[in-house]
């Protein structure tokens, strides 16, 4: 009689996992958009000569219903604009833009579908968020925690522009007094696209009519012709090459293979295929000074560069991060840490400034400093159910991490030249055929999680695997492929291939450059830029934002999954003070 019983609560147990995940699929969410009283009559209404444009291959595969990303982005702002101020700003600026005020037409069987330029209602796309969305713990930030719930509500209406934005207004004590949260379809164009949009709509500080000036955004200067003669040059040419053929041959080879056989491990930030409809976490409150990362690479030498760096940081934050879910069996508890973890960094930043030496600090593992940490990590099953200590109720989820793990992080790569913010400006106002849509490409990169004795040495583990990137053509062939799967097979095919990539790694990974000074949207003052993406199944999104001298840690994660960011964010800020503290005493040595 036992084993009926047992089927049975297994069957029951399967129906409530699945009316769980039913009812995470769509969260509704008081937005303001569907507010009975009509809006202001804000409009904007195309040329009648404006022609149709196809839909990219990637676009087509963004718009199936297994692929719904949207991208979300919060611009902090220092003082709440009004809604019709909003509505005419954006009607001038990103509405003039062809994918904002265009639908996406269906194709036939041999016609890809189109881009159809429509009237737009900007009271469909531009509305405040009810007064009543708040919460009540106030060291919550109103902004991320919104966002965080307009990642899993409906989806955007294809009967009109995929995009939205919302304006909110924070109560009193928040890190800012509004919030701009702008919902966009991946299918409109990539993010480095569209947030360089954004940011050429907006106006620096000092100067109303003066665009903002991106580093690194300036054209490299022509090569010099050089003086050697030519048997060198058709040398250096041929070294070149194959270089460039045997890293692209290793890496697309180690792509296919990890794409389809070989998983990442199995860690507290490893998601499950089917999850993208979960509910989301989005962190946003750790940055770091960009001076101090460009210090780190300049220490470490052979071309390292800030990206570099922040790459080894997130490898490092992982590693404090796995060591603690795994000591703690409640992941919850690695929160009380964070205290702990900022009286270290500003310890350390105290040192740095008086460049003395430290002579009784603390580690993480309580082991002399340039020791390695004793390891308690044991080769057991990840995420095995312990159970509860004596007196205890229900059982808690506790990782065990082997000593050798396999993590890696998807970075996307714009595989065309970006526009500047003065052609996107020009695109604006319709005077510019600068090319758009999304063409990019994938390149799996291998995160530095263990253990380490010198911080360094991530950095340049980082800096061999994106040297070897640049000098091949993996991106290029991840989206070609990409295409060719579309074509061939259709956009169902090319979803599953995507799918596949995503979920054998553990991590998407991104950076955006912002503006170098403050710059004003609407006339008033931006405080932050938070991007991410959303609707896929991967567990955990890091982006590296750079805006006036600071770089933020932003991390978007499935809750179930990593239901604590900001905590990977600190331990990310902790690492880079680990390699500021070895450059030190390097110096004093």
């Amino acid at each position: 009689m036992e084993e009926p019983t047992q089927s049975h609560s297994r069957e029951v147990d399967g129906i409530k996992q699945l009316a769980k995940a039913a009812s995470l699929r769509l969260r509704p969410l008081k937005t303001g958009e569907n507010r009975t009283e009509p809006g202001p009559a804000v409009k904007f209404t195309p040329a009648d000569d404006e022609p149709t444009s196809p839909v990219t291959p990637v676009g087509q595969a963004f718009s199936q219903p297994d692929m719904n990303v949207v991208i979300l982005c919060v611009v902090g702002l220092a003082e709440k604009p009004g809604l019709q101020h909003m509505q005419e700003f954006l009607r001038g600026t990103l509405v003039k833009h062809r994918r904002f005020h265009s639908i996406m037409k269906p194709g036939g069987r041999f016609r890809a579908p189109e881009w159809c330029p429509v009237e737009v209602d900007l009271s469909r796309h531009v509305f405040e968020a009810p007064s009543e969305v708040g919460l009540a713990d106030p060291s919550v930030d109103p902004a991320e925690h919104y966002t965080a719930k307009l990642a899993t509500t409906h989806p955007l209406d294809p009967r009109y522009p995929l995009w939205q934005a919302h304006l909110l207004t924070h109560p009193p004590g928040a890190r800012r007094p509004a919030s701009l949260v702008l919902r966009i379809h991946h299918s409109l164009g990539d993010g480095t696209s569209l947030i360089a949009l954004l940011i050429a709509a907006t106006r620096q500080s000092g100067d109303a009519r003066a665009l903002p000036s991106i580093p690194g955004a300036n054209p490299r200067p022509a090569a010099q012709k050089s003086d050697a003669p030519l048997v060198m040059r058709l040398l250096r040419a041929l070294l070149r090459f194959l270089i460039i053929f045997w890293n692209s041959l290793v890496l697309i080879w180690r792509f296919v293979a990890m794409t389809a056989v070989v998983r990442d491990s199995e860690t507290p930030v490893k998601a499950r295929d089917g999850m993208q409809h979960c509910e989301k976490v989005l962190a946003s409150s750790c940055e770091v000074a960009l001076a101090d990362v460009k210090a780190v690479a300049r220490a470490v030498g052979g071309g390292a560069t800030a990206n570099d760096v922040l790459v080894a940081c997130l490898g490092g934050g992982l590693n404090r991060y796995f060591k603690a879910r795994e000591t703690n069996d409640d992941p919850a508890d690695v929160t009380a840490d964070v205290d702990g973890l900022a009286a270290r960094a500003q310890a350390l930043s105290d040192r740095l400034a008086s460049r003395l030496p430290s002579e009784a600090l603390p580690t993480d593992s309580g082991e002399p400093d340039g020791e390695l940490p004793s390891s308690s990590y044991s080769p057991s099953k990840q995420g095995d159910e312990k159970p509860a200590e004596e007196g205890g109720g229900e059982t808690r989820k506790r990782w065990y991490v082997p000593k050798r793990l396999r993590v890696r992080a998807l970075a996307l790569v714009n595989i065309r030249k970006s526009p500047g913010v003065q052609e996107l400006d020009a695109m604006m106002r319709g005077g510019s055929q600068a090319r758009w849509g999304n063409e990019m490409g994938y390149v799996m990169l291998p995160l530095p999680v263990d253990q380490v004795r010198d911080p360094l040495v991530r950095v340049r583990m980082v800096r061999r695997e994106t040297a070897m990137a640049k000098n091949s053509i993996e991106a290029w062939f991840t989206a070609w492929n990409g295409v060719q799967i579309l074509n061939s097979f259709g956009p169902s095919a090319a979803v599953f291939a995507t799918k596949r990539t995503i979920v054998q790694t553990s991590i998407s990974l991104s950076n955006v450059v912002g503006p170098a000074e403050p710059v004003t949207l609407a006339g008033v003052p931006v405080t932050t830029l938070t991007p991410t993406v959303v609707g896929t199944s991967q567990g955990l999104i890091v982006h590296f934002v750079s805006y006036r001298g600071k770089v933020k840690f932003i991390a978007c994660s499935i809750k179930e999954v990593v239901p604590d960011p900001e905590v990977l964010c600190q331990f990310c800020v902790d690492a880079l003070e680990e390699m500021l503290e070895r450059i030190s005493f390097k110096k004093l040595a």
